[in-house]
């Protein structure tokens, strides 16, 4: 009987794991306007979570990065409650209204950066809960066009 209720937790516990992994990263894409922007267009990200885990959420951050560089956000810290001053600048609102759960951020992504992201060509995002295992979205990639001179605020 030991060996059953062993076996028993053990496929619980398994089943446990699996889903909570499964849930913890939704595949979502934002909407983001304008669509073409560069580093200092004021642009904003929204994220329809409405019927996915994400939609939960009493909190969502941004976590930005442009690829193949060694370029750090300012703002990226976990968990994002841990240092509001901060993160409040990545913090999404939350909306919920005709049965829709959105996330929105409205950002100037070179405001994001402590070092000039002029040359970039693309930028990566996702939404994320206060902690990594509150859920995220998967790694969004998006185009952002370089600018001819650099200018950091």
């Amino acid at each position: 009987m030991k060996s059953m209720m062993k076996k028993l937790y053990f496929i619980a516990g398994f089943i446990l794991a699996t889903t909570g992994s499964a849930l913890a990263q939704v595949s979502l894409d934002p909407m983001i306007t304008p669509s073409t922007f560069d580093a200092n267009t004021e642009i904003t990200v929204e994220y329809d979570a409405t019927g996915t885990a994400l939609a939960d959420l009493d909190a969502a951050y941004l976590w930005i990065w442009i690829p193949n560089t060694q370029i750090d956000a300012k703002y990226n810290i976990n968990p994002g409650s841990s240092n509001p001053s901060l993160t409040d600048n990545v913090k999404f609102n939350k909306d919920i209204s005709n049965d829709k759960t959105t996330f929105s951020l409205t950002f100037k992504p070179q405001d994001l950066f402590a070092d000039p992201i002029c040359d970039a060509t693309q930028i990566g995002m996702l939404l994320k809960g206060d902690d990594w295992s509150d859920g995220q979205t998967t790694d969004f990639i998006t185009s952002i066009t370089p600018l001819s001179s650099c200018f950091v605020a």
